[in-house]
């Protein structure tokens, strides 16, 4: 792992377990053990660039995973199904593996970390213009598919916001088991 990476991979797990400004630079280096200097040299603009980088970073891995389970089947209930089992299974598991609460860090972020709070919406509609495509591809008429999508967006999100705090499963797999529910009167 590159000196870069093991920045923003320390400065995603720092804001997903502390947030935005319970996380200092000083922190970050210390718990990476890489040199003063690199941050700087990686991130010359400082906290929010590394925070957009750490954002960008894990945005990437969620959309990996959604591809990935959309591609186990046809079927968007059984698609949606599987990433909601990864999830669920990722917070048992993995503390480092966990993703960064993007809503809560936008919610955190202040009205002058405009790039971060851009950053943060744009990648949940990217996250959400995903779903939409599977709808879409499995059927599903182009406003429904964004109805829907938006549903489980905001599903998902409330969960994981729920997991993260009170630091357990139950609220996601109070989603995964609502999904059918939610296909079912799509059928």
């Amino acid at each position: 792992m590159s000196t870069k990476e093991k920045i923003i991979q320390t400065t995603a797990l720092l804001l997903r377990k502390q947030g935005y400004h319970a996380t200092g630079l000083n922190q970050i280096i210390r718990e990476s053990g890489t040199p003063k200097g690199s941050l700087y040299y990686y991130f010359p603009n400082g906290k929010e660039e590394l925070a957009i980088a750490a954002v960008e970073y894990i945005s990437q891995k969620v959309i990996n995973r959604i591809e990935e389970s959309f591609s186990y089947s046809d079927d968007p209930y059984l698609a949606v199904d599987r990433f909601m089992a990864y999830l669920i299974q990722g917070f048992k598991e993995q503390e480092s593996e966990r993703g960064i609460p993007i809503v809560l860090l936008a919610a955190e972020s202040k009205p002058e970390h405009i790039q971060l709070h851009d950053t943060c919406k744009q990648e949940m509609i990217r996250w959400q213009k995903i779903v939409k495509e599977k709808l879409m591809n499995s059927g599903y008429e182009e406003t429904k598919a964004d109805e829907i999508a938006s549903l489980i967006h905001s599903m998902v999100i409330g969960g994981l916001s729920m997991t993260t705090a009170l630091k357990q499963t139950k609220p996601l797999e109070y989603v995964k088991g609502y999904l059918k529910h939610i296909f079912a009167r799509e059928s």
